[in-house]
């Protein structure tokens, strides 16, 4: 059978030959601009990359396989009521002295919004993601209503609602935990 490539042209190797994976890497990311200095190839071997070459390389190098588990519920179940009281005291804590000032607001609910989606990971409830929600606005007489909408399933997700006011403002944390099976 003849050869289709085209003359002069050879033949390129295995990417999964040991032996020409780091030349093929280096090869395949010569002309990208992300700086990486390292990072660990199959079998936790190291691979060296040079100074310009991606990161994106990453995610092609081959992973470890995790078997299934079969399993369809989580060994810790999410439990809302420790949530419950850490958003309360958290929302209580960064906001009773604070006077509405959308910028200022903005950056508060951020950090909240992060501190309680790490306390939420922290809780050790293996399979679950995480939708972390914090709302504020300015009290002028006015009325809100908040709604959510999402595909649920009763038994293994759940969710926390925290609300704070003061004078000035007002303040809603909403937290939803998800099973992933």
């Amino acid at each position: 059978m003849a050869d289709s490539r085209p003359a002069g042209r050879e033949r390129r190797g295995s990417m999964f030959d040991k032996t020409l994976f780091k030349e093929i890497l280096t090869d395949r990311l010569k002309d990208s601009v992300a700086e990486v200095t390292h990072a660990d190839g199959e079998d936790g071997e190291d691979v060296s990359v040079e100074k310009g070459m991606s990161s994106v390389w990453k995610a092609s190098l081959g992973k470890g396989k995790i078997s299934n588990t079969y399993r369809l519920e989580p060994l810790k179940k999410f439990t809302p009521c420790i949530l419950q009281r850490k958003a309360e005291k958290l929302l209580m804590d960064k906001l009773k002295d604070i006077q509405y000032n959308a910028d200022q607001c903005r950056v508060l609910s951020e950090q909240i919004a992060n501190l309680l989606l790490a306390y939420a990971k922290g809780l050790g409830c293996d399979r679950y993601k995480y939708v972390v929600r914090v709302m504020t606005g300015e009290k002028n007489g006015q009325s809100v209503k908040i709604a959510s909408r999402a595909l649920w399933d009763a038994e293994k997700d759940n969710w926390v609602s925290a609300a704070f006011e003061n004078s000035a403002m007002f303040a809603v944390a909403l937290v939803f935990a998800l099973y992933f099976e």
